[in-house]
């Protein structure tokens, strides 16, 4: 939903990412990132601000890293073409 024209873009930068597929990585940190994002949030959408215990640079520098292996995947940051505010909304359903 936008309050502009409607014509929404990427940005470019991204803020939310998801597991993508199991590669090998050297870092540490990088591992633990691919490990969580594969188990605890099960493949969906995650935050790196949720990932605790590991410092913002060396988070930033394993993000960059796991999205150059392409074992996660990012969500970039949707704007509106005139530079009106836009908002997403999720809705999931459980049928069990």
């Amino acid at each position: 939903m936008t309050d502009g024209s409607g014509w929404v873009k990427e940005s470019g930068e991204a803020n939310i990412y998801r597991f993508n597929a199991d590669r090998p990585v050297r870092m540490w940190e990088a591992r633990k990132i691919l490990e969580i994002s594969k188990t605890r949030f099960n493949g969906l959408p995650f935050s790196p601000r949720w990932i605790k215990n590991v410092s913002l640079l060396k988070l930033d520098m394993a993000i960059h890293q796991l999205l150059e292996l392409e074992a996660i995947a990012s969500y970039p940051v949707l704007k509106e073409e005139s530079g009106h505010q836009v908002a997403v909304a999720e809705t999931t359903i459980l049928v069990d």
